[in-house]
Order: C-alpha cells, then structure tokens, then sequence
C-alpha cells in the first residue's frame, strides 16, 4: 500500500469519525513516554515483540518489509487475526496479561505464550508516530490508526486518559487473513537496514525455524539460524541439556577444536533444565561484528525468545577468557505461567534478586569457572600444535632440538600462539624473542653442566662450548641485525640535516656507533651538561673551563672517560677550533676527576664533524688533537665504518648459525 494511499485513508476516517468509538485505549501520559515513546533503543527489540505476537497468534509466517522509498515498516502474518473485542480488551487494554486470563498456550498450535505483560504494543511508538492496523478473523474485517501526536494532544488536555483510534473502513482493510501493521513517520536514528535485522532477529528467537512451523522473512528474505553468523567462529563448545535437541548446532560449529556437554541441570528437585551452549572463539576480534557491534556475551532466552541481552557482564569477570566467551542458554524455568513475571519492561533483562534468577546465575558461574580452569590449557595444547604444522621455521626449530627441550619448547609456542594478538606479524616477533630467550637459557644450562663433570671428558667438554658458541653467535646476531637498523636511522638524521640535539640523543643512546668494544658504566653518562652543574666544588676549574657544556660524555668499563662533542652536518670548523674546544673540555674534565679521588685520569676528546676541519698543513688536525687525546670523525666516515664492521659479521654468520636461519625465516 503506497503512502498516498495511506493519507487517503486517514482523510477518510476523519470524515467518517462518528459519535460512537469503536475503538477505545486507556493510557496515561507517563506509560506512553516510558514504557513506549523511549522504552527501546532499536528497530530490532521493537520488532521482537511484533513477531513474538505472531508466533502468539498461531501465525505460521511473519512478513517483515522495510521500504526506505516509502519510509515505512510493514509487518505481516498469517495468524488468527482480532475481533473488534480482541482489539479493545486485549491489543489496546495496556496491561493486559493473558496468561492471567488462560491465554497459555495458543489455539491451534499449542505454542507456549510468549507475551505476558501486555505491554508490547507500545514498543512500536519507540520507532514511529503513526501505526496503522489491519486485522481479520472469522471474517471480520477491522483497522485503526494509532498516531502519537494526537494520544500525546489528548492526553495533555486533561479530560481523561481515554484515547479513542480512528477507525479504518472494512472496505480499505485489504488482507485476508492475520493482521498487517504499518509503521510510518520513523525515527530515523533507530533504523537499520534489512541484513543487520534478520542478523539481530536470528540471534533473538530459537522457535525461528521450519520444525517449529514458524518462519519470518525481511524484504523477502528468510531468517535462518545461519544468520546468526557465530557458530564458525566457535574454537572450543561447551554445550548444555538435551545433545538431541543441540546436533545441528554442533554440527554447524565446523571450526571447533574441543566439545564438551554437560546435562544442564540448574536444580533437580525443582526441574530447573537450562540448555543451550557457551562456546569460546580464537581470536577477540572475532568477536567484534562491523554491523551490530560487540557479540561478547551470553544471551539467555525463555520460551524460545531473549529475556536477557547478556548475563555475563553480570558477573564483572575479569579473567582473560571471558573476553573470547560467547553463549545462548534457554531456561524455560524462567518464565512460568505460574510464577511471578521476572522480565523488565524492556524484556532485555531480569530482576535480579528473583531466586530462579540467582540459581541460573550461581550455575553459570560454576560453568564458567570450569572453562576457565582448562582454557589456558586447551589454547597452549592447541596453539602450539597450530603452529608446528602452520609455521615452518617453529617446525625446523622444534625438530632439531633434543626430546627433553623441545617438550618445553613446545610448551613455550603454544604460550604464544594463545595469546590475544590480533595482528600475526607481532605474535612472529614474540615467536622470534621467545626462541632467543629460551636459547639463552638453554645455553646457561649447558655452562651448568660444566659444574657436574667429575672427570675431564675432552670430547664432552667440546660438545658444550661448541653448543654455547653457536648460541651465543645467534644473540650477537640479533643484536647487530638491530644495530644495523640504527644506523640507517642515523644515517637519515644526517641526511635530513638534523638539530643537533637529536644527533647528540642518538648517538648518546648507542655509543658503540664510535666504537663496537664501547659500552657505557652504570649511572655514567651525561648529556648536554656543564662541568659548574656537577663539579661546582672544584675551585681549580678556570671560568672557561667551567662554562664548558660537554655534548656527551661518559666513562668506558675500562675506565677511560670519553668526551663526545658533535658539529652540525653544514658546519665547516678548522683544525684550530677543535683543538682550542678539545683543550678546555680535556684540561677541566682531568681537574674534575682528579678533584674526585682520580689521580691520573685518562680523558678522551672525540669530535664528530660533516666535513673535514680546514688545515693550514697536511695532518694538522690529527697532530694537534694528539696532544690531548683527541680524534675526529665526519658523519659520512662514522656510518661506512660501522656499516662495514656490522655487514661483514653478519655476511659470514647467516652461512652457518642455526638460529639465525630460523629466526630469518620468521
């Protein structure tokens, strides 16, 4: 029916409006804007209830079309219909709770009832200001407009809280058989679009299915359980009371490692059955639908429909595991005819101090706790297994180890594979620091063994240095491998002309760039300080030497005390000037050290220049800075030479070292 239509009609039953109302909803203003106008967030919970009243109709097919040219929603079924007395006391009677009145199962089909509170029908002003309804039974053919602008105009004039609908003449009510509602003037911000609905609607009902006779279509398109779109995702399932009743769901997890079922028994004098399942998937991510957002958690459902969006937020559980958990439990036990209604409003939660609602809860703890108690180890076990057969490097590295290491290797790979690492290129990086690392304690192990020789046993003793020579040339070229890429970072800096402070933090960082055999003492190297700063009691210093504000220094393990001073790339500085600058910071550092308990101190001046030094003679520069220790080097010089150094170890390494190979394949 086009909106033209549509308008025609509403022009029609205004019109047509007579003295006697055929049609009569008691409602106050407060019930209309809480537990209708804002009681749902979205498209799908309203649309929840509109297909729970058809599966409560007997209706064996429900229609959902969402027509974005027309800006309407229609939904369709083919069920029992109302009378105009079913419309009055029963659709339009807010509160109206038909279990009360023996309504439990349905006419024709003996379908447990879904509908209980008789508050379902105001859902749909959540999504739309005008409803128009088209119903028939036994014939009779009935129609009504509920439009909110005017029940909100009625009721704000005070008279009473009686809304009367406008009638739709039997002559427009074009089905034949159930009921048609056509939702119109939307909100826009609660819409969605066909595919993420049926998702949505699939994972809100089990009774969705062809055993049960009942199917529900959008824009032509049938809700299927394969909507659902978790189960492929499922590594390890846990599955819950009747197995029968849960095969093609456990078949239909084609990617599960582990399965185990337990007999969802919540209380046994009681005959409290929870089934369903709770599963676990491999990665995180896997979790986060681009469409409707986070999936993490456990829905629980009554009588085939969701009562409860997710329980397990409940439990405020922080372990790792309950980050991959996902999970549908049907307790039917929680929605009995004659016990007293535990659904919120919404029907999206429970009251939670019910007891059956603590007892189900108390049993899902008791699950959880299980899965968490072997999930570490099933995702070692696995994990470890995946990467043997997935990764070939971890294959070699595994195969040629010994059997007593490599079960804990083994061990080791599977720790790693079952981490939460989403991206597999950082997990191949853990891969690569993990083997170094166990290497490394491989190697003390195999030093240790030098403890328990009891007699000198030469081709034993060979045996242990060769393993630990191999080891320790697999560290070392990790470390140049690492150190290469600082000099291209270095290299770039010069390039770029750098600030010199970004020169002096990098070369502060990595001092072996001047020297492989460099390493820096504990607590002894200083930046960008004056001598004042730290030796202001050395009375001996000259105001010069004392102004002197050193670029780098630091002291050597073998205690020769090193003076760095670096020179922007463009600079041009002459042979005198670096012996003047050498000669001040030289003479006033020897004072400091002295002043400090150190006799005769050995002081180096090194410079680092992008040019050479101008000289009035051939060799000036190198024979002035004798004289106080000193040496220069351009940027260009420092980089070729500590490429060449580091290039030609690794050329000659990767031709025999072991690990090198494997981690080079990582």
């Amino acid at each position: 029916m086009n909106t033209q239509g549509m308008n025609d009609i509403d022009s029609a039953v205004q019109d047509q409006a007579t003295e006697a109302n055929k049609y009569r909803m008691n409602i106050s203003l407060n019930v209309l804007k809480h537990l209708g106008i804002n009681l749902y967030s979205n498209v799908a919970a309203v649309l929840t209830e509109t297909v729970a009243n058809g599966w409560d109709a007997d209706a064996e097919k429900v229609e959902i079309n969402l027509n974005q040219e027309s800006d309407q929603i229609e939904i369709s079924d083919d069920g029992c219909g109302m009378t105009v007395d079913d419309i009055n006391k029963r659709f339009l009677m807010i509160g109206h709770d038909r279990r009360k009145a023996g309504y439990t199962t349905t006419p024709e089909f003996t379908r447990p009832v879904m509908g209980r509170k008789g508050l379902g029908k105001l859902s749909l002003f959540s999504i739309a200001r005008k409803i128009r309804i088209y119903t028939v039974k036994d014939g009779q053919k009935n129609g009504f407009i509920l439009d909110v602008d005017k029940i909100e105009a009625t009721l704000k004039s005070g008279e009473d809280n009686n809304y009367y609908p406008e009638e739709i003449p039997a002559e427009d009510v074009v089905i034949s058989k159930g009921t048609l509602i056509v939702l119109s003037d939307l909100v826009k911000s609660r819409m969605t679009s066909p595919k993420v609905l049926k998702k949505r609607l699939a994972r809100r009902f089990t009774v969705i299915s062809d055993n049960l006779n009942f199917m529900v279509t959008v824009n032509g398109d049938k809700v299927q359980v394969s909507d659902r779109d978790y189960s492929s995702k499922i590594e390890y399932l846990w599955t819950l009371g009747d197995q029968n009743q849960l095969q093609s769901f456990i078949d239909s997890c084609s990617n599960k490692k582990r399965h185990k079922a337990w007999d969802g028994i919540v209380d046994p004098q009681q005959q409290y059955i929870a089934e369903g399942w709770i599963g676990t998937v491999e990665t995180s991510g896997q979790l986060k639908d681009n469409e409707i957002g986070n999936i993490n958690g456990v829905v629980l459902m009554a009588r085939g429909r969701v009562v409860h969006e997710d329980v397990l937020g409940e439990f405020n559980d922080g372990r790792l595991f309950t980050k991959y958990v996902i999970g549908e439990i049907n307790a039917d036990f929680l929605d009995l005819d004659d016990e007293q209604d535990i659904a919120t409003s919404s029907r999206q939660s429970l009251i939670e101090d019910d007891p059956r609602y603590q007892q189900l809860k108390a049993y899902i703890q008791q699950r959880l706790n299980e899965i968490g108690r072997v999930w570490h180890d099933f995702r070692n076990e696995d994990g470890g297994k995946q990467a043997e057969e997935n990764i070939g490097a971890i294959k070699e590295w595994l195969s040629e180890l010994r059997p007593a290491p490599r079960k804990a290797a083994r061990k080791l790979v599977g720790h790693i594979q079952g981490l939460p690492i989403d991206n597999e290129s950082d997990r191949k990086e853990l891969f690569k620091h993990g083997i170094i690392a166990f290497e490394k304690m491989r190697m003390k192990e195999q030093l240790d063994k030098l403890d328990t020789l009891t007699t000198f046993d030469a081709e034993q003793f060979k045996m242990i240095f060769d393993e630990v020579d191999e080891l320790e040339a697999g560290y070392y070229h990790e470390i140049v491998t690492e150190r290469l890429s600082i000099i291209k970072q270095l290299e770039k800096l010069k390039d770029d002309n750098a600030l010199e402070v970004e020169m002096q933090k990098h070369i502060f960082q990595h001092l072996w760039l001047l020297d492989p055999s460099w390493e820096r003492a504990t607590s002894s190297e200083r930046m960008e300080e004056s001598l004042k700063k730290e030796f202001g009691q050395v009375t001996s210093l000259t105001e010069d030497e004392a102004k002197g504000r050193l670029d780098i220094r630091y002291q050597k393990v073998s205690g020769a005390n090193v003076i760095i001073e670096l020179k922007r790339q463009e600079r041009s500085v002459s042979a005198s000037e670096l012996y003047n600058q050498g000669s001040k910071y030289h003479a006033g550092w020897t004072k400091c050290l002295q002043d400090s308990g150190q006799p005769s101190p050995y002081v180096e001046v090194i410079f680092l220049v992008g040019n050479h030094p101008s000289e009035r003679r051939p060799g000036e520069t190198d024979q002035l800075l004798s004289n106080i220790n000193g040496r220069w080097f351009t940027y260009r010089r420092l980089i070729e030479a500590a490429i060449q150094c580091y290039s030609d170890y690794l050329k000659e390494s990767e031709k025999v070292n072991r690990v090198h190979k494997i981690l080079k394949k990582l």
